[in-house]
C-alpha cells in the first residue's frame, strides 16, 4: 500500500502526470479553469457554445468541459448510458465536487417537475 505521505510533498503538476491517464491534456485543461474556492463554481475560460456550456477537444474528441473535468478527476471515461449532471447549474463550473453522474432517465424525470410557468397562467 502507498502511504499518503509520499505525495505531501508533491506539487498540482507532478501529481497531475503522476496519476492522470491524460498528462499533457490535463495541465493544458486546468490551466483554462478559473478556481475559486474547493466548494464553489470553477469556471471554464476557453470557449463557450451557445448553449451556454463550455467547449473543449479532449482525448481526440470534442466535448463539453465538465465532462473533461469529470474524466480527468475520476480517471474514467462517460459510461455508455451515464448522463453527467451539474448539481449547481453553471454550465461553465468545471469544479468536480458539482459533477454527477446519473442517467438520461433520471435526468428527464427530475426535470419535469421543474416547470416555468407560461405567460397564461398554466
Amino acid at each position: 500500500m502507498i502511504e499518503k505521505d509520499i505525495f505531501m510533498s508533491l506539487d498540482d503538476a507532478e501529481l497531475l502526470r503522476y496519476f492522470t491517464p491524460y498528462p499533457g491534456e490535463a495541465e493544458s485543461f486546468w490551466s483554462k479553469v478559473k478556481r475559486t474556492t474547493p466548494t464553489g463554481c470553477w469556471l471554464w475560460q476557453g470557449f463557450v457554445e451557445p448553449a451556454g456550456y463550455g467547449r473543449v477537444k479532449f482525448d481526440d474528441r470534442k466535448m463539453r468541459s465538465h465532462q473533461a473535468a469529470w474524466m480527468l478527476h475520476h480517471h474514467l471515461q462517460i459510461p455508455a448510458k451515464g448522463r453527467l449532471m451539474l448539481s449547481c447549474g453553471n454550465k461553465q463550473c468545471c469544479n468536480p465536487a458539482h459533477i454527477f453522474l446519473g442517467t438520461t432517465r433520471w435526468d428527464a424525470e427530475s426535470n419535469r417537475w421543474v416547470k416555468v410557468p407560461k405567460e397564461n397562467g398554466k
